[in-house]
Parts: structure tokens; C-alpha cells; sequence
């Protein structure tokens, strides 16, 4: 299972238990976070895999565009 698939997993099971009447704003919270973390990431191995010397200058802004957008 790799961290993809782990996250997937976690966040139904969250959903889940929201549905349940188990709210938890830690857990969103964290879940929230570990998105947020994944969608960076996933952009740098883009970058690094097949980028360009622009996209790998303007990482900082999608950084920063993502964590504002994301919170």
C-alpha cells in the first residue's frame, strides 16, 4: 500500500465515522494536512521527473498558492 492509497484509506474510514456521529476536527484537521502535503509533493516529483528549470523556479509560489488555498 503505498502513501496514496494509506491516505484514501484513512480519510473513509474518517468519513465513515463521521457519519456515525464520530467527529473528530484533529483527525480532519490532519487529514487536511496530509492532502495538502501530498498535492506539494506530487508536484515536485512532476517537477523533478519531467520539469523545467521555470517550473522548478516557481515551486515556491505553488507552495504558497496551494497552502492558501488549501486552508
Amino acid at each position: 500500500m503505498d502513501s496514496k492509497q494509506a491516505l484514501t484509506l484513512i480519510k473513509q474510514e474518517f468519513e465513515k465515522n463521521l457519519k456515525d456521529g464520530l467527529l473528530n476536527l484533529q483527525v480532519k484537521w490532519l487529514i487536511d494536512q496530509a492532502e495538502t502535503l501530498q498535492i506539494i509533493a506530487n508536484r515536485w516529483i512532476e517537477i523533478e521527473t519531467n520539469g523545467t528549470k521555470e517550473e522548478a523556479d516557481d515551486f515556491y509560489t505553488f507552495v504558497q498558492d496551494t497552502l492558501t488555498n488549501n486552508h
